[in-house]
């Protein structure tokens, strides 16, 4: 017997070489998994959320043809054993060549994939003939069965690692690095393709015996059939043809091939357009290979596992549970059919024509959209690649969507300021490729950028003009003509008879630009760009700043200078003039294609000549730049840019942007805050801080709800626990050793987001380092804040829970427990003249009586007040008042809801009383006897009363200037009641102006149609009456609103010239703790309702801010009007 005799004998008899074998060939058929898996489950999602259409990515499939042809490819690999392993081996090492070349080239679109993935399925397609080839020689018919699942098994958990690998991982490590596995993955697949290249193949006869039979075998049963290589070869190309048509003649070959086309274009076809459906309503890349990948791999191996089971049972049974699965698949397919179909019907739920669709059944400018706002955010690839392949996709439907590309773009100009560098990129590249496109993109930014100016819509404009600058870098605009345009800016500043404010916007908005163009124009007009620095320095000089101390939220200027936005500018601009208009934070990625760029036709802008001026249009207001830190209060890390550096500007600029992209979603802005590009190359948690505060603490009011910078901040300290809140806390102590200078406004909103923020951190704070103001004056600011933050607390929790959140030391500044005081049942209540009425009173009330028995048991009350005094004023009962409301309040003092329900019913009864302003102050008197020890309530029955006309404006207006609110005029509820009560009247005015302006409208509509022959019905249009009526609720309104702001302003001018007086007639200072409150809460009227006063100032200066008044309440009254002067 020969040695290959012995072996294969050996060899067959011993099962563990086959178990090796197995092992290798299990390997083997997971790596024939990985690049199905990359092509289906991988590129489909990845192409797809980048914007390919469905008939691009069905052009992807046809690249699979040589899977098709694979029984075709069978026939021409010859059989001869060397030649197919010697296939087998070559085909990994192709394989990692193809691989290493697609690591080097930039995945912009699909179009670079075509190539690769040609080669890789033509090879794979080699690879899978002669691996199942070699496998057939090594194993026997009993073992075909058990190696057929294993091939499936381990080919589907390769396709379901490279689909999720390459799903999960491509956009955090990018395309190269996974590349670079899958080489290192077919280099160890070829040295176990050399290892198997030793195994010998088993014989026909060898496997028709069985390992126990111990008959003798001759020289000839073990010699292995030998046919002539000659006769292999001329027959070759016959056996070929004979092949098929046997193949075409065995049973049931036609009817495999039916079912087979029906489950690969039925189930799998509906199988891999599902990824592409999930990417379609907004699933991420990761989420959808993640979900599609592992339950289809999953179910596919159950399925060639049970196979085996199947295989064994009758036909009829099989058939019956296969017939069961596909009713069951049919059904889901059908429903994900008619769910796609219906979110992209041609028509909406409504019937009425959506906009343009694609032949694939994606809205056109959906797409476009989210190409257009998309580039730029973190991708697998570069920036420049994206940026690249974006110009390229939307060249070619600029013949079709010219219009639709244009205004996304414009839209991105002024709605993704933070990402402007990048859209001037892609509109450089886009002029480049297609001049006239660059050329209408411009004057359709430029219209835009005249109608803003003429609408007032000025930081719109700002965007525009920095981008029109930019796209100057990018070699589309030429830089002499945007000169031009600045310099018709800066004109403004020479024009007489206009408002300050009016040269200070266009100043800034040139001012704004430069940190972006000023070394594009040094370079080519330096002398032009100088020339007009000096007319913008010249001006600058002779501005007023009379406004300015209303501005301050620090009244000096240790240890940081507070100073007004164009002044602060201006040093940062002389800064970057300096170091030769070079800065480091701008990020310009058009550097990138210079090469491209300078050969470019470039653009003339229009001549842009400002709009004139009118009375009607409102000029954003100054205001102060706010500065906390400086490089001293960051411990470590990256240095803190100084005051005057441009890039402390550039860092506050992106952050304010972001801020404002985001700001109604907290999660979303803390995320994106912390994400910032350059984050590490500056102190970032200070920077955030410190231009949240600056937002929170700005004046006349802040940009967004101060509840909106609450709540970001915690966001902040849940996403970054180990160092948030330590800033924080260090911003908290120095604001707080700053607020004997800070403007009692920025005291009140640091009270509102300090007590916010500790109740969300369980009222834990060090507030032994605070127990100096427990001594000091409790109209000083440091005490006065500490009590207003323990009386904020109270609302967000409850009386004991905030005493026991303070040591014992800070008694002295707890609110006092919040309970209603009703004097007809305390001590000595005997002795009062309404004492019995107001005990049956309450005893009818409590047996439900109604508003007319109650008012029946008060008829016999005097007209006297609750100590007996007699009252001379017959439009009022006091002491009638004060027995019924107090015993009403009494009563409803469980809930707010107990309150509001008293006083629903018995508001006749309150109305009868309190019929005349008089009686209407009585009322809150009594309301401020019964509840001042519970803030919140009287803040909320004053609203109540509001809404239920039961007081007027006027009347919380004089109340809350009487005598008996002496006590507590300073404390902050006091002020809240009075700005309530001051947006109240003006929603109630605006409210009526809608309706008169809304009744014009239709009657002017329902004239035109009556002109122009049309049908008009009655029902609609008000009468000339009706009109006139409304008109004359509306004049009232405006007048009692005017009445009130001089109400309030008189009101003050009286409280502090009394003030002063006193103070000058003793000879003390009079600037205590209690005048700097309310002389900067007369200015908080000012500022926080100046559009309103501003329409009164003719009167306010003629009857109440006159020359007479003492100057230092007239000042206040000068640097409000200088705010628009």
């Amino acid at each position: 017997m020969s040695n290959f005799e012995q072996i294969s004998v050996s060899t067959y008899r011993d099962p563990t070489v086959y178990n090796k074998v197995f092992k290798h060939f299990a390997f083997l058929y997971f790596l024939q998994g990985v690049p199905i898996g990359f092509q289906t489950r991988f590129l489909p999602i990845y192409f797809r959320k980048r914007g390919i259409s469905l008939v691009g990515l069905w052009m992807l499939k046809l690249l699979t043809v040589t899977w098709v042809l694979k029984p075709l490819i069978a026939y021409y690999i010859l059989e001869q054993s060397i030649k197919k392993r010697f296939f087998m081996h070559t085909s990994y090492v192709v394989l990692c060549v193809i691989f290493l070349i697609a690591s080097q080239l930039p995945m912009v679109n699909y179009t670079d994939f075509i190539g690769i993935m040609f080669l890789v399925n033509l090879t794979t397609s080699l690879q899978d003939v002669t691996l199942d080839s070699v496998l057939i020689e090594l194993v026997t018919s009993a073992q075909m069965s058990n190696a057929n699942v294993a091939q499936n098994i381990f080919g589907k958990v390769g396709s379901m690692f490279s689909g999720i690998t390459f799903s999960l991982l491509s956009d955090v490590v990018g395309l190269s690095p996974l590349f670079y596995v899958l080489i290192l993955l077919y280099f160890w697949g070829f040295i176990v393709a050399i290892n198997i290249m030793g195994t010998p193949p088993v014989t026909p006869q060898l496997s028709s015996i069985a390992p126990n039979d111990d008959r003798d075998l001759d020289d000839e049963e073990l010699e292995p059939p030998r046919v002539s290589l000659k006769l292999k070869r001329s027959s070759h190309f016959h056996n070929t043809q004979c092949g098929l048509s046997n193949i075409w003649h065995v049973d049931g070959t036609p009817w495999g091939i039916i079912f087979l086309l029906s489950y690969k274009i039925g189930e799998l076809g509906t199988a891999s357009n599902l990824p592409i459906y999930l990417i379609d309503i907004g699933y991420s890349p990761s989420q959808v290979g993640l979900l599609t990948t592992i339950i289809g791999e999953l179910f596919g191996m159950v399925g060639s596992m049970t196979s085996e089971v199947f295989y064994h049972q009758p036909l009829l049974k099989v058939l019956q549970i296969l017939l069961a699965a596909r009713t069951v698949i049919a059904a889901l397919m059908w429903l994900l059919v008619v769910t796609w179909d219906k979110s992209s019907s041609f028509y909406d739920d409504r019937g009425r024509k959506r906009r343009k669709i694609a032949p694939d059944g994606v809205d056109i400018e959906d797409r476009l959209e989210s190409l257009i706002t998309r580039v730029g955010e973190r991708s697998t690839s570069s920036l420049e690649s994206n940026l690249e392949g974006l110009a390229s996709v939307l060249e070619a439907d600029i013949p079709n969507y010219k219009h639709q590309i244009m205004k996304i773009l414009c839209q991105c100009v002024v709605n993704l300021p933070e990402k402007l560098t990048v859209y001037t990129t892609l509109v450089g590249l886009l002029n480049a490729k297609n001049y006239n496109c660059g050329g209408e993109f411009v004057e359709m930014l430029v219209r835009n950028l005249k109608e803003a100016l003429k609408t007032g819509e000025f930081e719109n404009a700002r965007m525009m003009v920095r981008f029109l600058s930019d796209l100057v870098n990018c070699h589309v605009l030429v830089a002499t003509s945007l000169l031009q345009m600045f310099d018709s800016f800066v004109e403004v500043t020479l024009e007489d008879n206009i408002p300050q404010v009016r040269s200070d916007i266009y100043v800034y908005l040139v001012l704004s630009s430069l940190p972006w163009v000023g070394r594009e124009l040094f370079e080519k007009k330096e002398s032009d760009l100088n020339s007009m620095l000096v007319t913008i320095e010249n001006y600058l000089s002779k501005r007023q700043k009379i406004h300015l101390p209303a501005l301050r939220v620090w009244l000096n200027d240790g240890p940081h200078l507070q100073e007004e936005y164009l002044d602060c500018l201006w040093a940062q601009i002389k800064n970057l003039r300096n170091n030769k208009w070079i800065e480091k934070q701008i990020l310009r990625p058009y550097l990138a294609f210079d090469g491209v760029l300078c050969d470019a036709l470039q653009h003339t802008l229009p001549q842009i000549i400002p709009p004139s001026h009118n009375k009607s249009m409102v000029y954003p207001l100054p205001r102060v730049v706010f500065r906390l830190f400086d490089y001293t209060d960051v411990p470590q890390g990256p240095v803190l840019p100084g005051s005057h550096a441009i890039e402390r500007y550039l860092i506050e600029e992106q952050i304010n942007r972001i801020i404002h992209t985001h700001h109604l979603e907290r999660k979303d802005c803390a995320a994106a805050l912390l994400e910032y590009p350059a984050k590490a190359k500056i102190p970032l948690n200070y920077m955030i801080v410190e231009v949240m505060f600056g937002q929170l603490f700005e004046l006349p009011r802040p940009p967004y709800i101060e509840i909106f910078y609450g709540s970001t901040f915690i966001e902040l300290c849940k996403n970054q626990p180990t160092s948030m809140p330590e800033v924080l806390a260090q911003a908290s102590e120095m604001l707080f050793d700053r607020l004997d200078s800070m403007h009692s406004i920025c005291i009140e909103r640091f009270v509102h987001w300090f007590s916010y923020h500790l109740s969300n951190f369980q009222y834990k704070w060090s507030w032994e380092d605070w127990v100096e103001c427990v001594a000091m004056d409790p109209n000083a600011p440091k005490s006065k804040f500490v009590r207003e933050v323990l009386l904020k607390c109270l609302r967000f929790s409850y009386y004991q829970r905030v005493v026991e959140s303070v040591p014992e030391s800070f008694a002295a500044l707890l609110p006092p427990e919040p309970k209603p005081i009703y004097k007809y049942e305390q001590e000595g209540a005997g002795s009062l003249p309404g004492t019995m009425h107001a005990h049956k009173l309450m005893s009818a009330i409590k047996s439900k009586c109604t508003p007319e028995e109650a008012a029946v048991l008060l008829k016999d009350l005097p007209n006297v007040y609750p100590n007996g005094q007699e009252n001379e004023n017959s439009s009022f009962n006091p002491l009638k008042i004060d027995v019924f409301f107090s015993t009403l309040l009494h009563l409803g003092s469980k809930s707010i809801s107990h309150s509001f329900a008293a006083l629903a019913k018995f508001h006749p009864n309150l109305k009868s009383l309190a019929e005349f302003d008089d009686g209407k102050i009585c009322l809150l008197k009594v309301l401020y006897e019964t509840w001042k020890n519970n803030q919140q309530m009287m803040v909320v029955l004053v609203d109540k009363l509001l809404r239920t006309e039961v007081v007027e404006c006027s009347s919380v207006a004089n109340w809350l200037f009487s005598f008996e609110m002496q006590h507590d005029f300073t404390s902050f509820y006091v002020w809240e009641i009075m700005h309530s009560t001051i947006k109240k009247m003006s929603r109630h005015v605006d409210q009526l102006q809608q309706e008169v302006d809304s009744a014009h409208d239709k009657q002017e509509a329902a004239k035109r149609k009556e002109a122009d022959g049309l049908e008009v019905g009655d029902d609609d249009i008000p009468s000339d009456e009706a009109i006139e009526r409304m008109e004359e609720k509306l004049e009232a309104a405006t007048s009692a609103q005017k009445n009130l702001f001089l109400v309030i302003f008189q009101r003050f001018i009286i409280v502090l010239t009394e003030h002063l007086a006193r103070c000058e007639s003793a000879g003390v200072d009079y600037n205590t703790p209690w005048y700097k409150w309310v002389i900067e809460r007369l200015q908080q009227v000012f500022l926080m309702h100046h559009e309103l006063v501003f329409r009164y100032i003719n009167t306010l200066e003629q009857l109440l801010f006159t020359s007479d008044i003492d100057i230092h309440i007239l000042e206040v009254f000068q640097q409000f009007c200088a705010l628009r002067s």
